[in-house]
């Protein structure tokens, strides 16, 4: 029998794939009945996936985050393209007092990453090649083959405690957005 989180995942990865475009949350309601119905769970899946959505718009983010956000926008447009809907991201981001250039959702794009239209976009948006964008994401099947497929360099974001993920194209793999400064920083002096 496959573990609760291979389940979680690969549900929720078929539901992403899935044409026509579910929402986020429509995914969300799809895996949960899924997974309650493989366990034998009986219980309220819209309250669960109310409870969920309260999680995301209420996450804090990691201690460094706002810092380094601060320094990179001195130099560089910083961006968003997640899988999250929109108004979840907003309310989230909000709550952080996170700014960002823009930000790019899959609602907006009808489309889930890996799609390579949501890094098209964000290339489009910035106005640069996108050998010149750097993506940074903790999936390597959504992030770093998303922005490998519109010919963007990526960095795997591997958080202490998180779920190891395969590296494949990515530049390298980082722990925090220190790195992630760092590593921008020293591509700065390289060139």
């Amino acid at each position: 029998m496959r573990s609760p989180e291979d389940l979680w995942r690969d549900t929720f990865r078929k539901y992403i794939r899935a044409n026509p475009f579910l929402s986020f949350r429509e995914v969300h309601r799809k895996t949960i009945q899924d997974f309650f119905r493989a366990f034998g769970i009986a219980n309220d899946v819209d309250g669960c996936i109310d409870a969920v959505f309260d999680e995301y718009r209420s996450s804090s983010a990691y201690p460094e985050v706002s810092a380094v956000l601060r320094d990179l926008e001195q130099e560089v447009p910083v961006a968003v393209v997640s899988n999250m809907d929109t108004t979840t991201l907003l309310g989230a981001l909000q709550r952080n007092g996170l700014t960002f250039t823009f930000i790019i959702t899959s609602d907006e794009e009808q489309r889930y990453k890996p799609d390579p239209s949501l890094f098209q976009r964000a290339v489009r948006y910035l106005g640069l090649p996108a050998a010149n964008v750097l993506h940074v994401g903790s999936s390597y099947a959504e992030d770093i083959v998303g922005a490998s497929l519109t010919g963007m360099p990526s960095l795997l974001m591997q958080r202490p405690g998180a779920p190891e993920e395969p590296r494949g194209e990515a530049k390298g793999t980082v722990q925090n957005l220190e790195q992630v400064r760092d590593f921008i920083q020293g591509s700065w002096k390289g060139s």
